[in-house]
């Protein structure tokens, strides 16, 4: 059994002015000295010395003369020493408990404070026969935390002697012994004693308390606890590990969870449960942190990932445990963790997980297990990530972990990949997490100029299969999220490629889910519509977006599905934004439809009253907008867009006079030049790009974010991904 290395806890100190001052986090113990029983209360920090020694934040003395520990929460324990008031808060209840109960031992009292884990320390066990086994059974339900109890069975030997009992009851065929010790042991099981469950998932103990737990009353069958256990379970090193305390540990945390999840599954408590969900993360913590520091396993097990070995797939499984294991680090902890997997400079796992997703040969699992991981780096630091693959683009070393990431979501076959590397994507893309703002300008420039358009042209390929069908539809979602997310660069890239298109298209698949892709496309543009910024209002009634949206609501029928709601709420929307354009548009191409949905009635006079004391709007619009012929639509559409180039654009990207002739000043102070870039073509527009309307907008010079038919990605790139 090693060593305990403590419980998790954080230190306060009562300052002068009666407020609580933190002094560090760490694992807490009591240190018994050898020549008296006394005891020393030690907090030993999470970071180390010059020495590489853990700094010690307290060393507080436990003796009969110093009784003034007092437990006055389930996760607190509070003292005073030299006038000075300390307290410890500890992460879980069972830390708490455990180190409570060592103070009370080293003091040699009997806590008073209602928290004690003593109920009768008084009461012992009746000698281990078949005719006690009912009075056991019933001492230990009663009494769960007795402290005397635990000693009877660990110290003195009474829980080997139930288990003996067990194999001569078995032996002899005894139903009603067997049941009788099942009761023994589920009580046992369900003691609040670190050293009685220690016990239990000993090498000599664990196989005959699974055993006992066979008999459960009342099971239409018998389990085989034992067979599984001794036929499928394997304990298999992919790197050797040196330290056999964590191989103790982690073959401790299997059976703790085989005992939490399987065997205790019908009989846990809240309770219970919690505290053996405690100790399995008191467990996590330390089996993550010695192999985190034992520096020859984790340069083997890199070795490993990076190599062509044919043990790299369960390599990879095992690094995406230990660096779900890692979440229950301190942050200075996980980012050293990290640091160690992807140093700086240097070829890290971040080429290893290139390789694997671009490789045809590697595994389904390889793949699944490198999209976790890289979902787990994301989480604790994007920005290690992104800085990764812009300096894989600055070095132009072929396609970054942007391009393997999209092409495994247009081409994997199987669904979870590619949930998991759209997942991957988003917390790329998040502005939220990207710092400082030129970071995070660079890289969506980059994501939008390089992948973007290669990406979002697999939805103008048809869907046939499974696989395509939820492509297209990861695909969908990354444009919405795009929108409502990214602002401007959203916004510029909408007009310079044809994405919108194919989305509204989805509107007319028998497939409901891209029907709702399509909705939520039209909402995500809806809800972007602000004072000032009413580009997507213009946008959405030049491409006439809401018709598929209507020709859906129509093959729908009278049924009151998703597809229904999602309508009229998008509708209700429009009402909230208060837009004249939008609203205008919507009661003259749909206000007939509209009024015959007695579910709509509320909203159809809402966007009456609204469009009557709206003001007027400062975006153009032409008196036959909402014209009767598909030719009457297109040629409006034409005129509106060749007005004049020098009228000012109202949709908030950039800061001029109205009627200047001369070129904008961004926001940021610098001159922009006109450039000419394709407009969004209309739904109803030919393909073949004969009628495409060209508008001219402003470019920045310097701009690295922004998208335009010159700086449009290339072929190479899109092969890249399109494959």
């Amino acid at each position: 059994m090693p060593a305990t290395r403590g419980h998790r806890a954080k230190l306060y100190r009562l300052s002068h002015n009666d407020a609580w001052k933190d002094h560090g986090v760490g694992l807490v113990k009591v240190e018994h000295s050898d020549a008296t029983l006394e005891g020393t209360l030690v907090l030993e920090g999470e970071t180390v010395n010059e020495a590489g020694v853990p700094n010690v934040h307290l060393e507080a003395r436990i003796s009969n003369e110093n009784p003034s520990y007092h437990r006055t929460a389930s996760t607190i324990i509070t003292w005073t020493t030299d006038g000075v008031e300390s307290a410890l808060s500890f992460e879980d209840e069972f830390g708490c408990a455990e180190i409570w109960r060592q103070i009370y031992t080293a003091q040699g009292l009997s806590p008073d404070d209602g928290m004690s884990l003593l109920v009768d320390d008084s009461q012992s066990l009746p000698e281990v026969t078949r005719e006690n086994l009912t009075v056991i059974a019933a001492i230990l339900s009663a009494s769960p935390t007795g402290a005397r109890l635990a000693q009877n069975l660990v110290q003195e030997g009474a829980l080997v002697q139930v288990f003996d009992l067990f194999d001569a009851m078995e032996r002899d065929k005894d139903a009603e012994g067997l049941v009788q010790c099942f009761h023994v042991c589920k009580a046992v099981a369900l003691m609040y004693s670190l050293s009685v469950t220690e016990a239990l998932l000993s090498d000599e103990l664990f196989p005959r308390f699974a055993g006992v737990l066979e008999y459960e009353p009342n099971l239409p069958l018998k389990p085989e606890y034992r067979a599984f256990l001794h036929d499928h379970v394997r304990f298999k090193q992919v790197v050797a590990i040196s330290d056999p305390s964590v191989v103790f540990m982690i073959t401790q945390r299997f059976r703790l969870a085989y005992m939490r999840d399987v065997l205790l599954a019908r009989v846990l408590d809240e309770t219970s449960f919690k505290r053996l969900g405690d100790l399995d993360m008191r467990l996590s913590y330390d089996i993550a942190l010695r192999l985190h520091q034992d520096d020859d396993f984790m340069r083997n097990l890199l070795d490993v990932v990076r190599s062509e070995n044919v043990l790299r797939e369960e390599a990879t499984s095992f690094l995406a445990e230990l660096s779900a294991l890692a979440q229950k680090l301190s942050p200075h902890q996980q980012s050293e963790f990290y640091r160690t997997l992807a140093p700086r400079g240097e070829p890290g796992l971040f080429d290893a997980y290139e390789r694997i997703l671009s490789s045809p040969s590697s595994s389904l699992k390889e793949r699944l297990n490198v999209a976790e991981l890289l979902v787990l780096a994301l989480k604790h630091d994007s920005a290690l990530v992104r800085e990764h693959i812009m300096l894989r683009e600055e070095s132009q070393a072929g396609s970054s972990l942007l391009g393997h990431l999209l092409r495994r979501i247009v081409h994997e076959s199987d669904a979870g990949v590619q949930s998991t590397c759209a997942e991957t994507l988003r917390f790329l893309l998040d502005p939220e997490l990207a710092e400082p703002l030129e970071t995070k300008e660079k890289f969506l420039g980059l994501f939008y100029s390089h992948y973007g358009a290669a990406m979002f042209d697999a939805l103008a390929a048809p869907a046939r299969t499974e696989q395509q069908l939820w492509s297209t539809h990861i695909v969908c979602e990354l444009v919405t999220y795009c929108i409502m997310t990214h602002g401007h660069l959203a916004r510029e890239f909408l007009l310079s490629t044809n994405v919108a298109a194919p989305v509204l298209a989805l509107a007319g698949s028998r497939h409901k889910h891209l029907v709702l892709d399509a909705i939520r496309f039209v909402r995500a543009c809806v809800g972007s519509i602000a004072p000032g910024a009413e580009f997507y209002a213009s946008f959405l009634v030049n491409l006439d977006a809401f018709q598929p949206i209507f020709d859906a609501l129509e093959r729908n029928g009278s049924r009151g599905n998703l597809v229904h709601s999602s309508v009229l709420e998008l509708i209700e929307r429009i009402a909230k934004v208060d837009n004249q354009v939008l609203s205008e548009y919507v009661l003259e191409r749909f206000g007939p439809r509209l009024r015959t949905m007695p579910q709509a009635a509320g909203i159809v006079d809402a966007l009456e009253n609204r469009s009557l004391r709206a003001t007027p709007s400062p975006l153009p619009l032409h008196p036959r907008a909402f014209g009767e012929s598909r030719a009457e639509r297109d040629d409006d559409k034409e005129a509106m867009f060749d007005d004049d180039d020098d009228e000012e654009e109202d949709d908030g990207l950039f800061v001029g006079s109205p009627g200047s002739t001369s070129p904008p000043v961004a926001a940021t102070g610098e001159r922009l030049t006109p450039i000419r870039i394709p407009a969004a073509p209309s739904l109803f527009d030919d393909v073949d790009g004969k009628r495409l309307a060209r508008k001219r907008v402003f470019a920045s010079n310097a701009g690295p974010g922004v998208v335009n038919a010159a700086g449009s990605p290339p072929e190479k790139r899109r092969a890249e991904v399109l494959g």
